[in-house]
């Protein structure tokens, strides 16, 4: 039965949760290969679905910030989001100084053989992505691939101590109905740290 899509990823925005893990095995979310370049297509399309229900919910586009490791994840992502043009759609090194109330993050990498490749083996590129957001960090990625990398080991170890990690069900990704359950007043514009100030105290990161 197709649920909301705005309540579906409203989950990810309670206060306690400063950072979300989304496991996205389930769904399942497996790469897929252009020529030598990576790229994770239906990843792609759960963070379209993830922009699109902060917009519906009032947050800023300019306050929310797409980042991959992988450029042809960039040019995927820049497709599925053309129409919201005030997000910014970056590689982690172009994220260098680019700070945002929200950075969802598409890890990519999601195969059988647990091949992370070496972009995700660089702690500094990826500290660079993790340390944009001011108030939300959202992580789309298969936990079972990315755990055979000793550089997110304690990230890991820091969102499952937080309960911040969410696995996603089976066919996650095509079993939405995006009109709202709802009748809402026009959205009034607001940034992610607003939202998530609402109803209850931030907890501060670790």
């Amino acid at each position: 039965m197709p649920i909301n899509v705005f309540a579906f990823y409203s989950r990810f925005f309670f206060p306690r949760r400063r950072v979300v893990f989304v496991d996205t095995d389930e769904v399942p979310a497996k790469e897929s290969r252009l020529g030598d370049l990576v790229q994770n297509e239906i990843e792609a399309s759960l963070v379209q679905q993830l922009v699109r229900a902060m917009v519906k919910g009032g947050v800023e586009e300019s306050q929310v910030g797409v980042i991959s490791p992988y450029r042809q994840q960039i040019k995927i992502l820049s497709q599925l989001l053309e129409s919201h043009r005030g997000i910014e759609i970056l590689t982690a090194d172009r994220s260098q100084g680019r700070d945002k109330d929200c950075i969802i993050i598409s890890m990519v990498r999601s195969n059988d053989s647990d091949l992370i490749g070496d972009l995700l083996k660089d702690w500094r590129r990826l500290n660079v992505s993790f340390t944009r957001a001011r108030s939300k960090l959202v992580i789309f990625g298969s936990r079972r691939t990315l755990d055979n990398t000793k550089v997110l080991q304690d990230f890991f170890e820091l969102v499952e101590r937080n309960h911040w990690v969410y696995k996603l069900p089976k066919g996650a990704h095509i079993s939405h109905d995006e009109k709202p359950q709802l009748a809402r007043k026009k959205a009034v514009k607001r940034s992610a740290a607003e939202i998530d100030k609402e109803n209850d105290v931030v907890v501060p990161l670790s």
